[in-house]
């Protein structure tokens, strides 16, 4: 699928694309998400198919007169095409070749009085529908169904659903989880899929009863000389690798298991507070901000610490920001009833789904005090491994399978003191439980000999006594242009003025 998107980007940057990452299967609610977003992005036609589904002009036209006739489609109608149902003669034989390019059985329907439709819709005639099941039909606001559709004999919808035996198994359990997360069993959504489970688990084989009733259907196609035009056009195909369904709902059922976990923890309603610090480039600061407000974690309060005053009147001034004073920071920073810390230079930006990963993280098993995402050291080729000799020498290289490793904070103060090392954006890759600040460290306690404490030390003597878990996955993307330990600078010159 990326794939295909990829070259119909590079053929097209206009094309966008939309990421729907929740577990369940709302199919009629994205449909008719995904295409107000298509028409709020100045389209003019919305014509629905999965990547299983080839839109077609039969009788010798190619792809680009196929485009042409959608381009003059008229906005103000609704119209209809034929879907029409596929499968491979041979569905185990010829893999490697495009899929036009394989001989099929094709089908209108399940009968000759019950041809299946798909609808497509112009612009303005859309205002005032709601899309069904893909959608193969439509209502009006006071539900009954809309009629009034202009059906198009010219152009098809080639629906490849059922390619392997294995292939279609997995497709429908699969769907059939998503969809009862969503609804609960009980529910008319997806009815094939909820009938196909039932045979699996009575212990029929699918794809023996499927391509049987496309065999004995009424209405057959039986030419397959119509999509010649198409055959030669690309070459991609669906990939030729063995269908593993266990492998497949496995890693569904652990993605729903974690996304139960997760409303749990989003449940408990259990705050972040963020630090940014701004240096004085608005720039930078805005850039920081946009990706602190686009967390996809709902449980944040955002706090902005004027560094510097330069640039002032460039910052965005809102509401639900709280801007500090340097001399202010630490009586905001300790003592507070909040969950966690996370601090961030301004210039570093996150991934969307950062904090999430981050709370998921602070409420496993581990019970971590303080956890770092992806652990980098300076101009270490790569530290992971050289941190996992130095502090396992009897364990052996690798992370662990979960990504995840833990250690004591005395642990991780001796390797950094002792190896003289500098973490890399160790301030924005820190992620903080409260409580390590809600019992704060005299200055003293950080003057040895008459010396103060090198300043990427006093964060790290900050964790002693605490536990430390680091996950080998990338959730921020630095500021190429601020020094490794900046962050630790700003820490430090806090700490140091304010005594505490």
């Amino acid at each position: 699928t990326q794939e295909i998107l990829d070259l119909l980007q590079n053929e097209n940057p206009k094309l966008k694309v939309f990421n729907y990452r929740k577990i369940g299967f709302p199919k009629d609610r994205l449909v008719n998400i995904f295409v107000k977003r298509a028409f709020l992005s100045d389209a003019d036609i919305f014509v629905p198919f999965d990547v299983d589904e080839f839109i077609i002009m039969p009788g010798g036209h190619n792809s680009q007169e196929l485009r042409t006739f959608l381009q003059n489609l008229d906005v103000n109608q609704v119209y209809m095409i034929d879907w029409i149902q596929c499968m491979f003669v041979e569905p185990e034989k010829d893999q490697e070749k495009f899929t036009l390019s394989r001989k099929t059985l094709r089908s209108r329907g399940v009968s000759k009085a019950e041809p299946a439709k798909k609808l497509i819709a112009g612009r303005d005639a859309w205002q005032n529908l709601h899309l069904h099941l893909q959608p193969h039909f439509a209502e009006l606001p006071d539900g009954t169904i809309f009629s009034e559709h202009i059906f198009l004999p010219q152009i098809q919808s080639f629906h490849f659903r059922y390619r392997s035996s294995e292939q279609w198994l997995s497709k429908d359990l699969s769907i059939w989880l998503a969809i009862v997360s969503e609804f609960t069993r009980y529910t008319d959504q997806a009815p094939h899929s909820q009938h196909n489970v039932r045979d699996f688990l009575a212990g029929k084989k699918l794809l023996a009863d499927d391509l049987q009733q496309i065999k004995v259907v009424e209405d057959p196609i039986p030419a397959d000389d119509d999509l010649e035009p198409y055959k030669n056009e690309c070459s991609l195909k669906f990939t030729a690798r063995q269908v593993d369904p266990l492998q497949n709902i496995f890693r569904l059922a652990l993605s729903l298991a974690n996304a139960l976990k997760l409303e749990k923890i989003l449940e408990l309603k259990k705050f972040v507070r963020v630090f940014l610090f701004h240096q004085g480039n608005a720039e930078k600061t805005r850039q920081s901000l946009e990706s602190i407000l686009e967390q996809d974690y709902p449980y944040k309060k955002i706090f902005i610490v004027l560094l510097k005053k330069d640039q002032l009147e460039n910052l965005p001034f809102d509401e639900n920001i709280s801007y500090i004073e340097p001399k202010n920071f630490p009586n905001v920073l300790v003592n507070s009833s909040d969950a966690y810390v996370q601090f961030v230079t301004a210039g570093d930006k996150f991934t969307k789904d950062r904090l999430t990963h981050m709370v998921e993280l602070a409420n496993s098993s581990y019970k971590f005090n303080a956890a770092f995402s992806e652990f980098k050291i300076e101009n270490e080729p790569d530290p992971k491994i050289r941190f996992l000799k130095v502090m396992y020498p009897k364990r052996g290289v690798p992370f662990p399978d979960n990504g995840i490793e833990q250690l004591s904070g005395r642990s991780l103060i001796a390797y950094i003191s002792q190896n003289a090392l500098v973490i890399q954006h160790g301030i924005s890759r820190a992620f903080f439980s409260q409580k390590i600040f809600n019992d704060p460290q005299p200055i003293e306690n950080w003057i040895k000999d008459g010396q103060i404490l090198e300043r990427q030390l006093i964060l790290w003597n900050l964790l002693d006594g605490f536990k430390i878990g680091f996950l080998d996955e990338n959730l921020l993307e630095p500021c190429k242009e601020i020094w490794s330990d900046d962050g630790l600078k700003i820490f430090y010159d806090l700490a140091k003025n304010s005594g505490q």
